[in-house]
């Protein structure tokens, strides 16, 4: 009995040995397994978010996992520029466009290719495709009025930059790609807009990134999107200042009328008055029409600030009647209350002119920043 007690011990020794050389041996295994699992998880999703990187940053296709995307070459030409309206933030344009794609590719890529900034649209645009050899070739007219926000901030010395857009209206960039023809895309020769520069012209595309998937089955992302789009912006430079003298002149002849009542006799009170509180009610009525004229009712612009600085000026001549009444009551000579007026208007045509030029200044400059 003595001997078997030993023996038992010695082999639960044996099979303790071997358990912890088992464990010992392959724990690399085990946790190569779930590192492994882990290493996938995170593959995957450094995959999914290079992919969508890929398909809304840098504007190149990608290619999913059953499906490579198909490449057009697109452009636009610019036929005609017109009907800019302010009020209704409005400009016309006619543009074609175009793709270019190999010849066994099926579909028109510009049938889904929807405009964006579009109010109005004529009905007789034009669409067709033809193949020219090994390439598969499709344009497009698109005629119509195009949604624009007018900044009047710094009138006349503003810059526009009017853009078109158009974005895929079903295929996102996994299945469909631009390529911009950027030699044959340009504006028409025969574009001649009155009053305006045009200082440059591009067409990109850049795919656009949305927050859903628009119930595609097929999607990659969940509530995750990117579509390719085609983006037309042309910048134009106003070259006249012919409207801002038509909207201010009404100003600058209250702010002439104004300075006069400085020159009459202090004495003339009820006449003073008049000009004054004329000259007030048509600066304010001016104003008023400019800002509906420039379609800015919601902001502070050049010509508003003109018309603040002019009814300062009104409201100093309306301030000088009442002092040159107490100058006269207090028995003041006519002299000294007629010098006290000339010096009052002098610094207020110094102030006025001054506060112009750096208006005005500062809207030119910024004309010219890049």
């Amino acid at each position: 009995m003595r001997s078997i007690v030993p023996l038992a011990r010695v082999g639960r020794a044996l099979a303790g040995i071997v358990l912890l050389g088992l464990l010992l041996g392959h724990p690399a295994g085990a946790w190569a397994g779930v590192s492994g699992l882990q290493a996938t998880e995170e593959n995957a999703t450094k995959e999914r978010e290079a992919a969508l990187r890929s398909a809304s940053g840098s504007g190149e296709g990608s290619v999913s996992a059953n499906t490579k995307a198909a490449v057009y070459t697109v452009g636009a030409w610019v036929q005609t520029l017109n009907d800019f309206n302010v009020q209704e933030r409005l400009f016309g344009a006619t543009v074609w466009l175009w793709a270019i794609g190999p010849a066994e590719v099926e579909g028109d890529p510009l049938r889904t290719l929807q405009p964006t900034n579009l109010v109005g649209i004529n009905e007789s645009n034009f669409s067709g495709n033809a193949v020219r050899g090994e390439k598969h070739w499709f344009e497009k007219k698109v005629q119509g009025q195009f949604r624009h926000m007018w900044n009047l901030q710094n009138f006349p010395f503003d810059k526009q930059v009017l853009k078109m857009r158009f974005t895929e209206g079903l295929n996102d960039t996994f299945a469909l790609k631009y390529v911009v023809d950027k030699r044959g895309s340009r504006l028409s020769d025969t574009i001649d807009i009155p009053g305006w520069r045009v200082s440059d012209f591009t067409v990109t595309a850049v795919p656009v990134e949305y927050n859903t998937s628009f119930g595609d089955p097929a999607s990659v992302f969940d509530n995750r999107t990117a579509r390719p789009a085609l983006e037309i912006s042309i910048e134009l430079v106003r070259t006249t200042i012919s409207g801002f003298f038509k909207l201010t002149a009404i100003m600058y002849g209250c702010v002439l009328l104004t300075c006069l009542t400085f020159l009459m006799s202090p004495a003339d009170v009820s006449p003073r008055g008049s000009f004054v509180a004329g000259s007030l009610f048509a600066t304010a009525l001016n104003m008023r029409a400019a800002s509906s004229a420039l379609g800015t009712d919601g902001t502070l612009t050049l010509v508003d600030q003109l018309h603040i600085l002019s009814l300062v000026l009104v409201f100093i001549a309306a301030l000088m009647i009442i002092v040159t009444r107490r100058l006269l009551d207090r028995s003041m000579p006519l002299a000294n209350v007629m010098r006290v007026n000339v010096i009052v208007l002098g610094a207020s045509l110094v102030g006025f002119v001054i506060g112009n030029v750096i208006l005005i200044g500062q809207a030119a400059a910024l004309a010219h920043a890049p």
